[in-house]
């Protein structure tokens, strides 16, 4: 069964976010971790990083290793980090890089909304610090250990297990 839910606004339940983290792990379980590769290399999101680039210097900074978003820092008098995952169309973007792990809410500037408003006009939904800390139904192993990974380690960045 499909959810449709306004893309401005936080899903009502994670039920969104386990089943894309399903549909793009394979298994909440028995995760493959290998789609990230081939999602990044068929550049799912260029339409909105060319949009980007018409007004903003835009630098890919996405490591492949530890994550599972596109990370681009954005720049023109400000600087913004935004952070497509490849799970699914959800996104977080932040002021600074030491936010990178717990965003706090976006300056109130012209180029912070132009962001917004692209990125979410492109269909993602974004995704608060709250949200963030929450667990999702995807699991992962450490030895004899089992932890159910929170949202920002299976949709953006499991660096930190």
């Amino acid at each position: 069964m499909a959810h449709v839910f306004n893309s401005s606004r936080q899903p009502d339940s994670l039920e969104v976010v386990n089943e894309a983290i399903v549909a793009a792990y394979g298994s909440a379980t028995e995760p493959h971790y290998g789609f990230s590769l081939r999602r990044y290399n068929r550049r799912p999101y260029q339409a909105l990083v060319d949009e980007l680039t018409r007004d903003f210097v835009v630098e890919d900074f996405t490591d492949l290793n530890y994550e599972v978003a596109f990370s681009y820092a954005i720049r023109s008098r400000e600087e913004h980090y935004l952070r497509l995952s490849l799970v699914g169309k959800f996104y977080v973007l932040y002021q600074s890089f030491s936010e990178v792990e717990t965003p706090v809410k976006q300056r109130d500037t012209e180029e912070g909304k132009a962001i917004l408003l692209l990125v979410q006009r492109h269909g993602f939904t974004r995704l608060d610090p709250i949200t963030l800390q929450q667990r999702t139904c995807l699991e992962h192993k450490d030895g004899p250990t089992t932890v159910q990974m929170t949202v920002w380690e299976a949709l953006f960045d499991y660096s930190q297990l």
